[in-house]
């Protein structure tokens, strides 16, 4: 379970939302500093108007990750003709390898 932030960055690098769907459980949630997310089909969402509006063609880069027992931190970045994302910090939660919990800290400047 714990390739799944690794998973989580190939799908936004092909630029495919449809992944996150086996990624996070159906009763995952994931909390930005913007809104609580609630279902895999939701997040699915999230992601897609992430890659369609904000982050286009982003490549997205892992920085840092540290995994205690089922949990995964992560630090990354973004560049993209949208905006780059210099300080992202992630923290996962997985149980029986799909992600339960994903908290989600970014900030997008052009």
């Amino acid at each position: 379970g714990f390739y799944v932030a690794d998973k989580i960055f190939s799908s936004l690098n092909a630029g495919q939302y449809d992944p996150f769907l086996e990624i996070y459980a159906p009763n995952a949630v994931l909390v930005t500093s913007e809104e609580t997310i609630q279902t895999n089909a939701e997040i699915r969402g999230f992601w897609g108007r992430i890659l369609t509006n904000k982050l286009n063609d982003g490549i997205f880069t892992i920085t840092s990750k540290q995994i205690t027992g089922n949990t995964i931190h992560y630090t990354w970045k973004c560049t993209s003709y949208r905006g780059k994302v210099k300080d992202g910090q992630d923290t996962i939660g997985i149980k029986n390898g799909k992600v339960i919990y994903h908290y989600c800290h970014f900030n997008i400047v052009v």
